[in-house]
């Protein structure tokens, strides 16, 4: 966890309770609707329906709309932290110093669980099949790269066919990238030559240095290595990733996330045009 401001506390007074599960306070809402009345149920019911995530809770305003107070809790890939948090979060806590905010760098499938775990307001992640609980706003497509050693002789583009025969350093199950490449490669006919599975991006990126095998990454995740010339590298043929915001259905956009947005939107508008750039490789 990388605190970008001191964070006071994770429940705010006057919550009576966390909502875990989707769903959760509509579900005792509809249960104690169907009871006959009761003074203490009849309480429990108000409260319920008095747990409503608002502007109020995760953010307030002052009588000219501006945003006086709050908390919000963001989640990055390190490959994009730099690239967008990083520029947001100046701009945002210079015109807004009061507001709390908690910053998570993580990989993509523990940013989404955290989300939906209500452990992050929203979060920056890949995005591969799209999940019930999950409002995804698609923000770019990024081209998805093999990587290698810098002296591994790599064509221009990389096919899935080649890609079958390197030996790939690959992330464990339950992960987006993983599940995108077996899918289109299974949909070819052909199967990953997997050498090992690590979630360690550090891990990963030593080994390919030392030539022990090759990674399936998006291009940012390596970018930087790459035009170092400490790792080679070629687009997969026909394969990006989504990368997307995504946050809880059943949370409201709150005023402090507003207006984070709006100054976070135009370093994704950067990227994405980056991003874009490098698909024409």
């Amino acid at each position: 966890m990388v605190d970008v401001r001191s964070v006071i506390a994770h429940t705010e007074p006057g919550r009576g309770f966390r909502q875990h599960e989707p769903g959760a306070v509509e579900i005792l809402r509809r249960c104690c609707s169907q009871q006959k009345p009761h003074a203490g149920r009849d309480g429990i019911a108000r409260r319920a329906t008095r747990y409503q995530p608002s502007a109020e809770v995760a953010g307030s305003g002052s009588r000219d709309g501006s945003v006086s107070s709050g908390h919000l809790r963001i989640g990055c890939p390190p490959a994009l932290i730099g690239r967008t948090l990083g520029p947001a979060l100046h701009a945002f806590l210079q015109r807004w110093p009061n507001i709390q905010i908690e910053v998570r760098e993580d990989i993509s499938d523990q940013l989404t669980r955290a989300v939906l775990n209500d452990g992050l307001d929203f979060a920056i992640a890949s995005t591969d099949m799209p999940q019930p609980h999950l409002e995804s706003e698609a923000l770019f497509e990024e081209q998805v790269w093999v990587f290698g050693a810098s002296n591994a002789k790599l064509p221009r583009t990389t096919s899935l066919k080649l890609l079958s025969t390197l030996p790939l350093l690959i992330a464990r199950r339950d992960n987006a990238i993983r599940e995108l490449i077996e899918r289109e490669t299974r949909a070819a006919g052909l199967h990953l030559r997997i050498l090992m599975e690590s979630d360690s991006i550090t891990l990963n990126q030593e080994l390919v240095q030392k030539g022990t095998g090759y990674v399936v990454a998006p291009y940012f995740s390596l970018a930087d290595r790459y035009k170092s010339g400490q790792l080679s590298g070629a687009p997969i043929s026909n394969c990006t990733i989504n990368r997307s915001l995504i946050r809880r259905k059943d949370r409201p956009v709150t005023r402090v996330m507003q207006e984070f947005l709006k100054i976070l939107r135009p370093e994704i508008e950067r990227v994405r045009k980056e991003a874009r750039i490098n698909d024409r490789r």
